[in-house]
């Protein structure tokens, strides 16, 4: 289903046939550019072409700034074709962009964002683009329907049209050593779960914080 996401920005324009206004400013991990279909080590001035694609590894971002001051950062395992409208093919955008008088246009293989000014995180995955605004208001629209995204928001849109929420809590479990004081973890065993005869008890030792993130499951050597 076609999507557009409204959100607030500025265009890249045209400098010159051989180059646009914009600029890598930072490469953190492994990063190529792939010019004229060639994937090559990213050109010590930074300066971008019309038509560049920008890929970025596992553990890895590059930043692109704009001639305005807007910085565009890909996070790991993303590709964005860099030009008068940003193409995301994939993964993550992080984007800050300062107001300006024209719009900013962003496209994925979902939706499409039109940027006046605001801070955002736009992804692209398989089957749906994902928005999370930082700050100001975003307006996603999917078949018909449209919802603004406010600061904290999150929305997506893909073949079941545009759905918002506002998540409860937002955790990056990489980063933690314990389950957080607002969840309450439970258990049931999988072939009951469906069945008019489940139990849930707790299951305080089969959810766990580890090295990566979340794991479930009993602790190993537990004998559970």
């Amino acid at each position: 289903a076609a999507a557009a996401l409204l959100l607030s920005g500025t265009v890249f324009f045209l400098r010159e046939t051989s180059r646009i206004d914009a600029t890598v400013a930072l490469v953190q991990g492994t990063g190529w550019l792939v010019r004229n279909g060639d994937r090559v080590a990213i050109p010590i001035t930074g300066e971008m072409r019309p038509g560049d694609r920008l890929a970025t590894a596992a553990d890895s971002r590059t930043d692109v700034v704009l001639r305005d001051g807007t910085r565009i950062t890909l996070l790991e395992q993303t590709e964005a074709e860099i030009g008068p409208r940003i193409q995301l093919k994939e993964g993550t955008l992080r984007c800050d962009v300062r107001p300006q008088r024209h719009p900013l246009v962003l496209q994925t293989p979902h939706a499409e964002a039109t940027v006046l000014g605001t801070e955002f995180e736009l992804t692209a995955a398989w089957k749906e683009t994902r928005l999370r605004t930082t700050s100001g208001i975003v307006r996603l629209s999917a078949d018909g329907r449209s919802v603004d995204v406010k600061a904290g928001q999150v929305a997506v849109a893909g073949a079941q049209g545009v759905i918002k929420w506002e998540p409860v809590c937002s955790l990056d479990f990489t980063t933690l050593k314990d389950l957080p004081a607002q969840m309450t973890t439970a258990f049931c065993l999988s072939d009951i779960i469906h069945t008019a005869g489940r139990k849930i008890e707790s299951g305080a030792e089969r959810v766990r914080v580890a090295d990566g993130g979340l794991v479930f499951g009993p602790p190993p050597g537990s004998g559970l």
